[in-house]
């Protein structure tokens, strides 16, 4: 809750664009992990970097070129799922790919500034990873946590999930390029959402969970948006309105002990909403557009990933 309010009141306060990579950067670091190390932390960071160099290669150097743009993305994707399949550096693996796509899509279009957008997802970064380092400090567990058990994978496995997830991944990539679907934020991280658990079977029970999120996420906005009434616009009320939002999306995400599921969901989806909302905006509408773009967006990459996964159990088989 802390992050979520130094990372969501900042980039108001100085007027800063991409307000949603603030809000959800810091969801990312202290949600898809139990604890705070310094291999966390290099993660997070390094992966900041990354996606700078890898969104001005292509965003920018092979603009021009689709063809280029694809195969770099697939190569991306590929070695985001591994980092992540492999275990070596899941959340810089899951930050990158989550990144990347948003950073790609935006910068792809002429009419966005490169260098601002750069620059916002570096300080969002930085500040997501010093507002975490602060929520730790202050709020240390009372008994020490124990890190996630490693899991073995027989190389199969490792090669069936890293080609399902880079595979639906890069399909996602050309199609939200090819119908200029640029305002559809949280479509695509939808898409790339419900692949995390790297397997079919739990690419299926995380887009149930994140149309649940995204349900609940987008009613809860506008019910607070309703009960603000002509006050919507004032930033105190708004922040207080989301950070009591956040606390109880993020009790959820807590009693539910199993990554980014429905409480996990459900917060990102209001941080987006809050994120991205600008001064005299359409709230409804922009409510129920994200809600019904996520809804088609993730019928059509299950059933994709349903043919890839059938597809790819001729030649690595896998247990899910």
């Amino acid at each position: 809750m802390l992050g979520a309010f130094i990372c969501f009141l900042t980039p108001k306060f100085f007027d800063w664009n991409y307000g949603s990579y603030f809000a959800v950067y810091p969801m990312i670091i202290m949600g898809l992990v139990p604890v705070l190390t310094r291999h966390i932390v290099r993660q997070f960071l390094m992966s900041g970097v990354f996606n700078v160099l890898v969104t001005i290669i292509i965003a920018d150097v092979f603009v021009d070129e689709p063809v280029i743009m694809i195969i770099l993305m697939l190569l991306v994707n590929l070695l985001c799922f591994w980092l992540m399949a492999s275990g070596m550096a899941f959340l810089a693996g899951a930050h990158s790919v989550l990144a990347i796509h948003a950073m790609v899509q935006l910068g792809s279009y002429n009419t966005t500034d490169l260098l601002d957008l750069c620059t916002s997802h570096l300080v969002a970064t930085l500040l997501a990873t010093g507002s975490a380092f602060l929520a730790f400090v202050l709020f240390p567990d009372k008994t020490p946590r124990s890190p996630p058990p490693k899991m073995t994978k027989s190389y199969p496995e490792l090669i069936h999930q890293v080609l399902f997830s880079a595979g639906i991944a890069t399909i996602s990539f050309i199609a939200f390029q090819m119908f200029d679907e640029k305002d559809s934020l949280s479509a695509q991280a939808a898409t790339l959402l419900i692949l995390f658990p790297l397997r079919w079977s739990g690419a299926y029970a995380a887009s149930i969970d994140r149309m649940f999120g995204t349900l609940i996420g987008s009613a809860a906005a506008i019910l607070m948006q309703a009960v603000l009434f002509t006050w919507g616009e004032n930033i105190t009320l708004q922040t207080m309105f989301y950070l009591l939002g956040v606390m109880i999306f993020a009790a959820e995400h807590i009693r539910e002990r199993r990554g980014p599921a429905r409480g996990f969901c459900s917060m990102t989806a209001l941080a987006i909403f809050f994120g991205l909302k600008s001064p005299g905006s359409d709230v409804f509408y922009t409510a129920m557009y994200r809600l019904a773009s996520v809804a088609v967006a993730v019928f059509i990459t299950l059933m994709l990933a349903y043919l890839l996964h059938r597809l790819l159990l001729r030649y690595w088989p896998t247990s899910s």
